[in-house]
């Protein structure tokens, strides 16, 4: 949500020196954290995307998709859930 060209420019040259916006960093703490780790200047310190899913930073799955594997499991007819 830029009004301008150069908001947008102003706002990407501060998240790549490490600043991310005060909002951010408060109503996002673990979104923020995955930007900056995922933003680090060597890419040796990035993480890999197993490193990522690991983690502890990503939102929690979305109910639909809890559903989706549920029933994905249940209908399985190797199951031993009953």
């Amino acid at each position: 949500p830029f009004s301008t060209g150069m908001e947008r420019a102003e706002a990407i040259r501060a998240v790549r020196g490490g600043r991310l916006p005060a909002e951010l960093e408060s109503r996002r703490p673990n979104e923020a954290e995955l930007i900056r780790w995922l933003l680090r200047e060597d890419p040796a310190e990035r993480p890999t995307c197993a490193a990522v899913l690991n983690s502890n930073l990503l939102p929690p799955k979305l109910e639909y998709e809890i559903m989706k594997e549920a029933i994905r499991t249940i209908c399985r007819p190797s199951t031993t859930i009953f």
